[in-house]
Order: C-alpha cells, then sequence, then structure tokens
C-alpha cells in the first residue's frame, strides 16, 4: 500500500468536505442576514369591539368592527391603508373615521410604526352591515371567508380571513337592521 497516495487522498476528500461546509455556512449567514432585516407585521382582525362611555349613559355605547397592525420585525414599516376583499377579488378600501369619536379611537393611516409597536383603525359596525347588505347578494360562494388586507408603504400585502362566512355576516346584517330599523 502506497500511504503517500491515501494521504494525498484523505486530504482531498477532507478539503473538499472543508470547501462543502464553508459554503453552507455562508449561504447560512447570508440568509440569517436577510431574513434578520425582513419587514413582519402581525395583522389582526375583531369583528364585536363595544365602545362604552366611562361616564355617563351606557345607551350611548357604540360597535365597531376593527384590524390591528403590530410590528413584530425589526425595521420600520409605514402602514398606509385597510381593505376587505371577497373571494372573486372583489372588495372596498376603508377610509379614516372623521368623526370627532372616530380621530378618537385612531390616528389617521399612513402611520410610521417602529419594532413593536401597533396601530388600529375601526368601522362603524352598522356602515359594516350596510356594506355587507349591499355585496353580499351578488356572490355565490356565501360559504367563502371575507379577507381583510393591510397594506405597507411598497403595496405588500399583510393579510387575515374573517372568523366568519360571508353568509354568517349577511345573517347578522340583517338581524342588526331588523331589530335597528
Amino acid at each position: 500500500m502506497d500511504w503517500n497516495l491515501f494521504w494525498t487522498a484523505f486530504g482531498a476528500i477532507g478539503g473538499t468536505l472543508g470547501a462543502i461546509a464553508t459554503t453552507a455556512a455562508v449561504a447560512v449567514a447570508l440568509w440569517q442576514t436577510k431574513y434578520a432585516n425582513k419587514k413582519k407585521l402581525k395583522v389582526e382582525f375583531s369583528d364585536n369591539i363595544v365602545v362604552v362611555p366611562s361616564q355617563g349613559n351606557l345607551s350611548q355605547k357604540r360597535e365597531y368592527i376593527g384590524i390591528t397592525a403590530t410590528n413584530i420585525g425589526n425595521r420600520r414599516i409605514k402602514v398606509c391603508n385597510w381593505q376587505v376583499r371577497f373571494p372573486d377579488g372583489h372588495g372596498a378600501l376603508i377610509v379614516q373615521d372623521i368623526s370627532p369619536i372616530g380621530k378618537m379611537l385612531a390616528p389617521a393611516w399612513p402611520v410610521l410604526l417602529e419594532p413593536e409597536e401597533q396601530a388600529s383603525q375601526y368601522w362603524e359596525k352598522k356602515l359594516f352591515y350596510a356594506f355587507i347588505k349591499d355585496e353580499a347578494p351578488k356572490y355565490k360562494k356565501r360559504n367563502s371567508r371575507l379577507l381583510w388586507i393591510v397594506k405597507d408603504s411598497t403595496q405588500k400585502e399583510y393579510r387575515i380571513k374573517s372568523p366568519k362566512t360571508i353568509a354568517e355576516y349577511f345573517d347578522e346584517a340583517e338581524a342588526y337592521y331588523h331589530a335597528h330599523p
């Protein structure tokens, strides 16, 4: 057996494995850098928000639906708008409530969110129900869920589906308008 040839082959195999490991380490380091600087936004939707005055008559309570965007990354994100979308892609951009109560509930968007900050927007429930009553009959797939979208300044979409189907919201809207003619 030629020991010189053996150790040369052993060294070549070791060098090759070392080069592969180094290449993998560089690839992982580059991926981690890109991943660590990625924008991350958590979106939460609620269809049952009740605002009650701290003093006075409880009959002055107001009902809203709302969306909250939380920056869970380590970069600032400029949140610009929110919208609702039906399964066929049709939907609506929801604009800021400029009533005195609406202005107190949430600052106007666009808003710049630092890491770990959040911002919310609200839509009065009776207006949401009016929208559903007008739009839902146009869709055959009423067992699908609504898609709620928050867009940032680069038009990147952050999505969440509604907890209820279009049919369930339509039934709630019908009941609401029968109770509040």
